[in-house]
């Protein structure tokens, strides 16, 4: 994913789930969103609306639903935060 920065410089994030909850016996797993800087910036970008979702096994099959966002937040290096 690719961002304009408020600062106009062109920031980039590599998309990967994060493991939230694993269940026993194959029965599937929770994930949630997470977003990770590419080389050349220190900006972070989060879904702080705890968009989750449930993976693999049983229970993944289904809920049949991906993560996707409705909210993201931008902080940039000194730390303020963009809606």
């Amino acid at each position: 994913m690719y961002l304009t920065a408020p600062d106009g410089i062109r920031v980039g994030f590599t998309y990967k789930e994060k493991l939230v909850n694993a269940f026993p016996f194959g029965w599937g797993a929770v994930f949630a969103p997470s977003f990770v800087a590419d080389a050349g910036h220190t900006y972070k970008l989060e879904s702080p609306d705890d968009t989750q979702s449930l993976r693999g096994g049983l229970v993944g099959a289904l809920a049949g639903e991906g993560i996707n966002p409705s909210h993201y937040r931008l902080t940039a290096p000194d730390g303020t935060k963009y809606d």
